[in-house]
């Protein structure tokens, strides 16, 4: 797979994994992400922080190796 290809793939796929989330956290889930690296997770908590939703979002940091 050519790079370019590899890296769009990649961030359409974190896109709809993002828009699952929140969609899931407007319908009233509890839902929990996962990042790799701590400074990613607080990045993406502080983003849903102010969101008034009745969802919650919660996360972990996780040593996940590349696909």
């Amino acid at each position: 797979m050519n790079g370019f290809l590899y890296w769009w793939l990649k961030l359409y796929v974190a896109t709809c994994r993002r828009a699952i989330a929140e969609e899931l956290a407007r319908l009233g889930a509890h839902v929990w992400m996962c990042a790799r690296t701590s400074e990613d997770l607080e990045k993406c908590l502080a983003e849903y922080a102010s969101a008034t939703w009745s969802g919650s979002i919660h996360g972990s940091v996780f040593a996940m190796s590349p696909w």
